[in-house]
């Protein structure tokens, strides 16, 4: 794929596919899952001809007429040591200091509810930020998922100060 030390890499390759008339339109499933070799779970007649690649469009469906597919990839991956310390060490480090609560005397309620207001603050304030700089999804990263648990912690701090 590429080397392991470069966030962005590109990838490319060329697939040979059948286009319309398809002798058999519906048989468009594959057991092995593998669009570009695939065998059929249909199996046409004995008597049908195939175009030479193994192409779901070709093999199965009938394909008569081949044309190449040119795909180009870009794939990004950060790497892991640094999306601990960006991601990961910061809201930790919060829900630790939010976690010192437990060990004040119950008396200092002030400064507990101070404690757990500004770490919740600044959880929300990094969230924000890490929200910023991640591309919009509709699907929760891992990083949201964490900061779930670092609300959460936060949360339970508080009530129990209270």
């Amino acid at each position: 794929e590429g080397n392991s030390l470069r966030a962005l890499t590109f990838d490319f390759n060329i697939i040979d596919v059948c286009g319309p008339p398809f002798l058999f339109a519906n048989n468009t499933e594959c057991k092995n899952n593998n669009i570009e070799d695939c065998e059929c779970s249909k199996p046409p007649p004995q008597d049908a001809k195939f175009a030479s690649s193994g192409h779901v469009s070709c093999r199965c469906m009938g394909g008569n007429r081949q044309v190449s597919r040119f795909k180009f990839y870009i794939h990004y991956q950060l790497p892991a040591l640094a999306a601990i310390l960006r991601v990961f060490l910061p809201p930790g480090f919060i829900t630790v200091l939010t976690n010192a609560v437990y060990f004040m005397t119950p008396d200092k309620y002030e400064t507990k509810l101070g404690m757990c207001a500004s770490a919740l603050l600044s959880a929300v304030m990094y969230h924000a930020g890490l929200a910023a700089l991640t591309p919009a999804s509709s699907q929760n990263t891992i990083a949201d998922r964490f900061m779930v648990i670092v609300y959460t912690c936060n949360l339970v701090a508080w009530f129990t100060t209270v």
